[in-house]
């Protein structure tokens, strides 16, 4: 088996079980800190894990401008706000059917990418958008029986789940495109420069969360502390899943990597089922199934 396929599914793994873990921690406490429990204990990682790179790769400390700072501060703040309303949305609905609608990154990405980014969308591009739509629907509140369509889309528009879903994929598939133009205004290795990118990141949202926290709510912090275990679980495979997913991609075409990665929907739909005894109607495996397709088409287009 090739290097970068065993990489990609243990970035799968690793990020299905942070997630878990993270909906774990929902329960017992706010939004925010849950957030904060992704990257608290990933820092002192991601600069040891530049100070790796760099040594291995015989580069220099990159040279930070601030074309690079603006959009790593953009990135960090639209990722804790996706992250946020991933955690309402689990708070909301069930988990698999949660990560289903965070899926819907990659569909906001084709979307957002042809509408400002100047990557128009292939007719395959804008099918997988359909299916993409289709499964939000199936996924969202039945709404008055006799209404038919126009009942369920007005559910869909009123349904909180479905705004936080919506919401996550947007800010999610806006940190992606943002972090990618912060590695690209590096001028230096693509390793380094993403590594760069990460540590960056991680500071800044650390930063940021802690801040607001000590702010508002200080007894959150010490809090959050009371739960370290998971806490640690989270920001480790955090840690483990940006690494394998990186690592995977220097060794193959992004879009191979990110197409085989859709198997952490399964991974998450083993979690949902024997962990935390979900069940699931036809509709919403049916709904789950169409934001896969459509998450597939949008990565092969």
């Amino acid at each position: 088996m090739s290097a970068w396929i065993g990489l990609t599914l243990f970035a799968a793994l690793m990020q299905a079980a942070r997630t878990g873990m993270q909906k774990q921690l929902s329960t017992r406490t706010s939004a925010m800190t849950t957030t904060l429990a992704r990257y608290f204990y990933t820092l002192p990682l991601a600069w040891l894990y530049l100070s790796a790179v760099l040594h291995i790769r015989s580069v220099d400390f990159p040279q930070v401008q601030a074309t690079f700072l603006t959009f790593a501060a953009m990135s960090a703040v639209a990722q804790i706000l996706a992250t946020v309303f991933m955690v309402k949305l689990f708070q909301q609905r069930n988990f698999a059917v949660g990560i289903s609608y965070a899926k819907s990154e990659a569909i906001m990405v084709a979307l957002l990418g042809a509408l400002f980014f100047a990557e128009p969308l292939t007719l395959l591009g804008w099918l997988s958008v359909g299916a993409g739509a289709i499964g939000i629907l199936l996924l969202s509140p039945r709404g008055d029986a006799s209404g038919g369509m126009a009942s369920r889309i007005a559910a869909l528009l009123t349904s909180k789940s479905a705004a936080y879903g919506l919401a996550t994929g947007v800010c999610f598939a806006l940190s992606s495109l943002w972090l990618r133009q912060a590695s690209l205004s590096l001028e230096t290795d693509k390793v380094a420069s993403a590594a760069m990118t990460l540590a960056t990141m991680i500071s800044i949202q650390c930063v940021l969360i802690v801040s607001y926290q000590a702010a508002r709510t200080p007894a959150e912090l010490r809090h959050m502390f009371s739960h370290w275990p998971l806490v640690l679980g989270v920001g480790i495979t955090s840690m483990c899943g940006s690494i394998g997913w990186f690592t995977a991609m220097t060794l193959e075409n992004p879009a191979l990597v990110k197409t085989l990665g859709q198997v952490e929907f399964f991974f998450t739909l083993i979690i949902a089922l024997r962990i935390f005894k979900e069940s699931f109607s036809l509709r919403e495996y049916l709904g789950m199934a169409a934001i896969i397709v459509s998450v597939i088409g949008v990565l092969n287009v």
